[in-house]
């Protein structure tokens, strides 16, 4: 299926089955022609890559998932290219080292911080601290918890 601007430019472009459900690659487009996203649907639910895209045409992001949820690496890209954030998830969480770059020639990291799940045995809270930020996070049951709070567990 194929959805158009008013300009005539394609907005979107869909694959489905014989159901109208959505399954498989989908596309999206700005107004003025350039890729917006592109998406793997199984049964209307993201599995596998997103890449979302700059109005320029240049990559903005670029997500894994598996049913439905991010899960793996995700990358996200200033405009220049450099990377911005390099994430990582597991079943929707974030879990595992988190990265933010700064944006010039070096691509330096300004942080990075690991994020532990409940019931992972190494030390929690860990942070290390890059330029003048600093990130200190954990999470218990899927929330983020509170710098400074104790976990009554310990």
């Amino acid at each position: 299926m194929i959805d158009y601007y008013e300009n005539g430019n394609i907005q979107s472009r869909m694959e489905m089955n014989k159901d109208s459900i959505l399954n498989g690659r989908m596309d999206t487009y700005y107004q003025n022609g350039n890729k917006k996203m592109t998406v793997f649907l199984v049964n209307e639910k993201v599995e596998g890559e997103m890449i979302r895209y700059f109005e320029s045409g240049k990559v903005m992001s670029i997500e894994n998932y598996s049913n439905h949820k991010q899960h793996g690496t995700s990358i996200a890209f200033y405009e220049n290219g450099n990377k911005h954030f390099e994430n990582n998830f597991y079943r929707g969480l974030e879990a595992g080292h988190q990265y933010e770059y700064f944006d010039n020639e070096s691509n330096s990291i300004k942080y990075d911080t690991y994020i532990y799940l409940l019931g992972d045995k190494r030390k929690p809270n860990t942070t290390k601290i890059h330029g003048n930020r600093r990130r200190r996070t954990s999470v218990r049951a899927g929330q983020p918890r509170a710098a400074g709070r104790r976990d009554a567990r310990k």
